[in-house]
């Protein structure tokens, strides 16, 4: 413990374990919800680490926030039991007397959002997801046993939870600040000096301010941070490109990720901003990691921006894993790159003097057997209502099932001019948007889904479609046999993307780690070649 604000990871964890003891004595047996209504800093994460810990259930909250929330959140989770915790390091465990047993058998962890109402909203994030998340974001953001990563987020947020727990499970130190809100760009900046921080992870916005005070004050970064991770809000491009140039050894990414699926779910690397030509005032969000899949639903057949739709790589034993509207514009840009447009707001739609939920209505969709997913908008241009939803099984069948079902509970005013189904997200990275849509015209028509992988290894010869992969996330122009992936300026969020693009190619999961264990190119294409022949 240094300076009463840092704590190493044996020190937490024997506090949590301690704490996480009386957890479990509390509130019944069994698996349960515990809402989390400690003090911002070293309370919070003790806390939170404490419930997994005891193998429940933490729902994300803080002291801060308004007593009538905290008591809404507890109703709407079934939280069995309470943890406060005050600065001075006193926590209370109470009961509340209302839990039910178990009740979200496949979370993690719960998240609160505000629907389109303000009301509190429950997010379970999935277990599995989490842990694949966990993964992908430790490996992206390359982190080790002596990183120092700054505690900024409330812990209300899902930010938090990445601030501290791929740190911990990476065994590094989770260094915790003493200010209730965040203080002045030179304050902050002397704090990570003193502290030798290595990771920050801040909204876009405050991070503009610190940046803008840097350029200004013609003073950079410590020298012990690594890397900058923004997110949360759109960024200004120029600010941006003046920190690639007077910050060339600190590494900044740029993030987007959504409450109900994972903190962070695409990252940009913003060492690729020359290469982002598509929109020249916009910095885009990049590409998904590696346990994302996303498809943008068209607002019309004559924009390319659609309504981003977020789902997970199969689950254990193929479960589906779930999908999620972001309610934000993006596109798939020529560049390779995503870009968001702002928000849809078409959840809620005038039609006909009536107010139709959009929102609900695709809820009433997802009640359907058969259906994965689905989304309610409004066509732009035509103004038609439109529901999507997507399913595995006959799209004749599934459309027929999902009208009669629509006209058996709502009103008229409610029903789509048109139902689309389609086979689902299919629109990995990598993939171009009419990839996407052939693949649905295809199913539509009654063409076969997809290639076999047998078929795919018939295609293109391997050597060919690795080194277009290769090319593409190195600044390497020329390849041969010894080129060597890092050597020729790839990094490991470019290692992550190639093998992903790979996987898409050809339709066999091509872990990242083949490339890490084999950086050479034609030790790399034989690693390739025998995990194809292996499936």
């Amino acid at each position: 413990m240094t300076a009463g604000y840092e704590w190493r990871h044996a020190d937490v964890v024997a506090r949590a374990r301690e704490l996480a003891a009386e957890i479990g004595a509390t509130g019944g047996t069994g698996r349960k919800v515990v809402a989390l209504e400690c003090d911002r800093g070293l309370p919070s994460v003790i806390a939170l680490l404490a419930v997994l810990e005891a193998g429940d259930i933490p729902l994300l909250g803080s002291a801060a926030d308004p007593a009538d929330r905290r008591a809404r959140l507890r109703e709407a989770s079934g939280a069995a039991v309470v943890v406060t915790g005050s600065a001075a390091g006193a926590f209370t465990v109470a009961a509340t007397g209302a839990g039910r047993p178990d009740p979200w058998p496949d979370a993690v962890y719960l998240a609160a959002t505000s629907g389109t109402t303000g009301d509190p909203k429950i997010a379970p994030i999935d277990r599995e997801v989490f842990e694949a998340y966990l993964h992908d974001i430790r490996e992206v953001y390359g982190l080790a046993d002596t990183d120092r990563v700054l505690q900024f987020a409330p812990a209300g947020f899902d930010v938090f939870v990445e601030e501290v727990v791929p740190t911990f499970r990476a065994g590094g130190t989770v260094v915790v600040p003493p200010w209730e809100h965040a203080p002045a760009a030179e304050s902050f900046l002397d704090f990570l000096e003193a502290q030798a921080v290595t990771v920050v992870n801040l909204p876009s916005s405050y991070w503009m301010g610190v940046a803008d005070f840097m350029r200004k004050a013609r003073r950079g970064l410590p020298s012990s941070v690594r890397l900058v991770v923004i997110g949360s809000e759109p960024v200004t491009r120029p600010l941006i490109e003046w920190a690639r140039e007077s910050l060339p050894d600190v590494k900044l990414l740029n993030a987007y990720g959504t409450s109900e699926l994972a903190p962070t779910c695409f990252v940009f690397d913003c060492d690729e901003l020359p290469k982002a030509t598509a929109h020249p005032d916009t910095v885009p969000i990049g590409g998904p990691l590696p346990f994302m899949r996303y498809e943008l639903l068209p607002e019309s057949e004559a924009d390319g921006r659609g309504r981003l739709q977020l789902g997970v790589q199969p689950l254990a034993g193929g479960r589906p894993g779930p999908v999620y509207d972001t309610g934000d514009l993006a596109s798939h840009e020529s560049d390779g790159y995503v870009y968001l447009h702002g928000r849809a707001d078409l959840t809620r739609l005038k039609r006909g003097g009536v107010t139709v939920n959009g929102e609900s209505l695709a809820a009433v969709a997802r009640e359907c057997p058969g259906v994965l997913g689905a989304a309610a908008r409004l066509d732009r241009h035509s103004g038609a209502l439109l529901v999507i939803v997507q399913s595995a099984e006959a799209p004749e069948e599934v459309r027929e099932r999902v009208a009669a079902h629509l006209k058996s509970v709502l009103p008229p005013a409610w029903q789509p001019d048109r139902i689309q189904v389609t086979s689902g997200l299919e629109h990995a990275q990598g993939a171009k948007l009419s990839t996407l849509t052939a693949q649905h015209a295809g199913t539509a028509a009654g063409a076969p889904a997809e290639a076999t992988a047998e078929e795919a290894a018939e295609g293109p010869e391997l050597a060919s479609v690795v080194r277009d992969a290769w090319i593409r996330w190195t600044p390497a122009e020329e390849v041969d046999a010894g080129t060597d992936f890092f050597d020729a300026g790839g990094d490991s969020i470019g290692a992550v993307r190639m093998c992903s693009q790979l996987s898409d190619a050809l339709l066999r999961k091509v872990p990242v780690q083949l490339i890490f264990a084999n950086p050479r190119f034609g030790e790399f294409v034989q690693a390739v070649d025998t995990l194809r022949k292996s499936a």
